[in-house]
């Protein structure tokens, strides 16, 4: 319920679903309210009109990480691409921690980065991505191809 409520941007509705979960017992962990939070600021910063930069980006989809809500933290990560975020080293980590627990992008989100990472040159670490995918029988996109044939071609 109280993603559900995040979703709709309804964060006063999650918040009473913590108090009744109190008022009957029951303790959400500490995660649960920091990814609350994390998650009302990062929409409290978007309905004011800013774009959320990498770093806040990061950090909200780190904590959708550790409640285990990866598809969160990846549909975050595409949107911020979208919106021309680059990802940095910490993103990179994040997505190769969450492929190494078995959570499996979607192609898009493969792509997405892979572009990205073309994008400013950081080719080695798109490569490394590449090789992801195909290895967890995901298709790159032509784009995506042929953006790193171009990049490794202007490196050569």
């Amino acid at each position: 319920m109280i993603r559900c409520y995040c979703n709709k941007n309804d964060f006063f509705k999650a918040k009473k679903v913590i108090d009744c979960m109190f008022d009957n017992g029951y303790h959400p962990n500490v995660t649960t309210f920091t990814i609350l939070e994390a998650y009302e600021m990062l929409m409290n910063v978007k309905n004011d009109g800013l774009k959320p930069d990498v770093y806040t980006s990061t950090a909200v989809m780190d904590g959708f990480c550790k409640v285990g809500r990866s598809n969160e933290a990846m549909e975050l990560l595409n949107e911020a691409i979208e919106r021309g975020v680059t990802p940095n080293v910490a993103t990179l980590i994040q997505l190769l921690q969450r492929l190494e627990m078995g959570h499996i992008p979607r192609t898009i989100t493969f792509n997405n980065v892979i572009q990205a990472l073309c994008g400013v040159g950081k080719i080695d670490k798109a490569l490394l991505l590449l090789f992801l995918m195909y290895e967890h029988g995901k298709i790159p996109s032509r784009t995506s191809h042929d953006m790193l044939i171009k990049k490794l071609d202007q490196q050569s």
